[in-house]
């Protein structure tokens, strides 16, 4: 049986070791069924350096699809 740990480390490594199989069974799970484009984590960020989240305190923004619903 697979540890909680061993998955965790194919996610982390798997995009640098060309993991193209886990990639597609991850974004199978996401409810948005399909990886965030570089951009759309970078606009979460300039979000929150924003005055648009300057009352935004004590949470966390989670830019996964809807992975963690």
């Amino acid at each position: 049986m697979r540890s909680e740990e061993d998955t965790a480390y194919e996610v982390a490594v798997a995009p640098r070791k060309g993991g193209e199989v886990l990639q597609e069974r991850l974004q199978a799970h996401t409810p948005l069924r399909s990886a965030a484009d570089p951009d759309e984590i970078a606009q979460a960020a300039a979000w929150l350096l924003s005055d648009c989240s300057s009352f935004v305190t004590g949470t966390v923004l989670r830019v996964d699809g809807g992975a963690r619903a």
